[in-house]
Order: structure tokens, then C-alpha cells, then sequence
């Protein structure tokens, strides 16, 4: 026969910690529920005006003409608004503000430009096709760089995007 000796537990860690981790847990549980509902802050302002047309770039008053471009490189990270759509057990907000979006143009005497900026919907980021377009009619960059610009990976949107680029404008 064995004889086990146990010692005696101290009873003051369990009847402390294990309501103190208790409540710890359902505050933990309640942040995360809460996370889903609230929109990361700005970490700055919003300001200024960014607007493409098929010939030139306006950046608050500033007009760049498309001469001057080189190439462009496009991140597009969230829209305003936009939920994340996967799991996640962290606290930090699950709705984006939609400011992780940036733009830098490569000028050909060697200058680069970024911004960054907010885009309002998902497509949004659409609203520079025609200008993308135009920098590949002046072979600017390439249609595989504007494809992967504009994010169309599909064959057939390929091929209806470059009937779009061979498009002749009409002459009034």
C-alpha cells in the first residue's frame, strides 16, 4: 500500500484569482464583441483633393501633366468602412477606415511622389482607369503593369480591357 502526503493548497490564491481571472476573461470577451462595432481612429487628417483625368493629375492645386510620369505604383490596402472577414481574437477595431491606400508617381527626371489617401468604396480605386489608361496609350507603362494596377486578373476582363485600350476616341 502507498501513502501519498499531500500538502495543503493555499486557499487564498484560489479564492483571489480565480474570480479576479474571471472577470478578466468576460472583460476580454465583451473588448473583442465590441471590436466589431467601432471604426479604427484616423491617426491624422484628412485633407487635400486628388483627382485623375486622362491627361493630367490634380493633387490639392497642383496639376501634374501625364509628360511628366514615368510610372506609378498603386497599394491598395482598405475602403471606408470596410469589415475585417476573418476571425480574430485581438481587440483593435474591425472596421477600417479605409486610409491604408497609397499612390507614388515616378517622374522622369528621376523625382517620386507618394500619397497616401482614403478611399470611400471598394471600386473606388477604379476611378484612375481612364488615367491608366492613357499612360499605356503613351506607353508610359505596360498593359501587364496596368492590369496589375487596376487588379484584373481574369482572361476575359484582359482582353475586354485591351479592346478598351484600342478604342479610337471619336472625332466631332
Amino acid at each position: 500500500m502507498i501513502k501519498l502526503y499531500v500538502t495543503p493548497i493555499n486557499y487564498f490564491f484560489i479564492k483571489f484569482f480565480t474570480p479576479l481571472f474571471g472577470i478578466l476573461m468576460i472583460i476580454y470577451v465583451i473588448l473583442i464583441f465590441v471590436s466589431y462595432f467601432i471604426k479604427e481612429p484616423l491617426s491624422g487628417a484628412l485633407s487635400g483633393k486628388l483627382v485623375f483625368n486622362p491627361e493630367n493629375v490634380f493633387i490639392n492645386d497642383e496639376i501634374i501633366d501625364i509628360s511628366r510620369i514615368e510610372d506609378i505604383d498603386l497599394m491598395i490596402g482598405s475602403y471606408d468602412n470596410q469589415r475585417i472577414e476573418y476571425s480574430s481574437r485581438s481587440i483593435t477595431p474591425k472596421i477600417f477606415n479605409g486610409t491604408d491606400n497609397a499612390i507614388t508617381f515616378y517622374f522622369t527626371d528621376g523625382a517620386k511622389y507618394s500619397i497616401h489617401f482614403q478611399q470611400e468604396f471598394s471600386g473606388h480605386y477604379l476611378s484612375i482607369k481612364p488615367f491608366v489608361i492613357s499612360l499605356v496609350k503613351t506607353n508610359k507603362i505596360s498593359i501587364l503593369r496596368a492590369t496589375t494596377i487596376l487588379k484584373i486578373n481574369d482572361y476575359d476582363d484582359i482582353q475586354e480591357f485591351k479592346k478598351e485600350i484600342n478604342k479610337k476616341e471619336l472625332q466631332v
